[in-house]
């Protein structure tokens, strides 16, 4: 006589994976492992950008600019990694705002490389952009 078998299925709920140690599957046994919780849910990619961010130090020229708390590159500016590109932060800040990237990239009002608030970020040109610093003094003439 041959005996049916019958997998048990991970008692977190909605999870239809076979279940292993402690009756999770693989996925709940390892979140519990790393946070202490089979439920656990990974922070969302916007969650952890604005994870990133201070709102509240009064930042930038006028004190209201939002400050991007991680370290900047040469430039000056923020990056930060989206799950499979490098991307300014300021630009990543407009696209969560808007659904879309500045095109062709993205201007600061506020002239702040680590300011990461959407309604500082303007689209314009390398060449709007270049009239914006000479308009207000932020470049050497000659």
């Amino acid at each position: 006589m041959l005996k049916k078998i019958v997998a048990k299925t991970c008692s977190v709920e909605n999870c239809t994976k076979v279940k292993g140690t402690r009756g999770w599957c693989d996925t709940h046994y390892k979140r519990w492992q790393m946070h202490g919780d089979p439920n656990y849910t990974p922070p969302t990619t916007a969650e952890r950008f604005w994870a990133k961010v201070d709102k509240m130090s009064g930042f930038g020229p006028d004190g209201d600019c939002w400050r991007w708390t991680r370290r900047p590159i040469n430039s000056g500016y923020g990056h930060f990694w989206d799950g499979s590109h490098m991307q300014l932060t300021h630009r990543y800040a407009f696209f969560l705002a808007n659904g879309r990237y500045p095109e062709p990239q993205g201007r600061h009002t506020c002239d702040t490389p680590l300011c990461v608030r959407p309604d500082h970020i303007i689209e314009g040109t390398q060449l709007q952009n270049m009239a914006d610093c000479k308009e207000r003094g932020r470049t050497t003439v000659g």
